[in-house]
């Protein structure tokens, strides 16, 4: 399918602007084979969304 291949030029787009942002060196988007994607971080709320 050739969306898939634009799916994952997006990923790695957000990839490298993530990576900018993070300084322990992890990952935030991890590959999970067969499956997609999968957000690698702890998410916490800080208030009402508006």
């Amino acid at each position: 399918m050739p969306f898939d291949r634009i799916i994952d030029v997006r990923i790695g787009h957000l990839r490298r602007r993530l990576s900018k942002r993070v300084t322990d060196g992890k990952q935030l988007l991890k590959t999970v084979c067969g499956a997609g994607y999968m957000l690698a971080s702890e998410v916490t709320y800080k208030g009402p969304v508006v």
